[in-house]
Parts: C-alpha cells; structure tokens; sequence
C-alpha cells in the first residue's frame, strides 16, 4: 500500500508502515489462555489482557506479537 505525498508540488509515493494501522482490538480464545498465562499466572478476560497492552500505546500489536514470537523460539529451542 503506497501513501501520496505532496511536496513542494512533486508527487512521492511512500510505503505506508504496517504500525501506522497498529491496534489490538481482540485476542482469539486460545492466546487469550497463553497470555494470560504467561503475564498474570491466571486466567484473566481478554479486556484486562488488552488493558495490560495499552500501556504501550501505539504500539499494542507490537508488543503483544514480540512476546508471543519469543515464546515461539523458546519453544522451538527446546525441541532441538
């Protein structure tokens, strides 16, 4: 997805980041139970999960898929 930018009256196409559109709205059922897990040791609603990421504002997405990602890799590294 390209943005338009004008400047000076010249016409730039730049790419638009995926972070401009980075909002955590909802959490599927099955992360939600990870989640929870791993940050509060509980079981908590997906409202206090997102509430926990908008600490972060701006960034929630982010965030959230940094931690799952890394839990990923920890996985992974003790399987080899």
């Amino acid at each position: 997805m390209m943005e338009t930018l004008v400047l000076n009256g010249s016409i730039i196409l730049e790419p638009i980041s995926p972070y401009n559109f980075d909002a955590l709205e909802t959490i599927p059922p099955r992360e939600q139970k990870i989640m929870a897990g791993l940050i509060f040791d509980k079981l908590l609603s997906a409202e206090k999960i997102l509430g926990f990421f908008k600490r972060y504002e701006g960034y929630e997405k982010l965030a959230f898929h940094y931690i799952w990602e890394d839990l990923f890799w920890r996985v992974l590294e003790k399987k080899t």
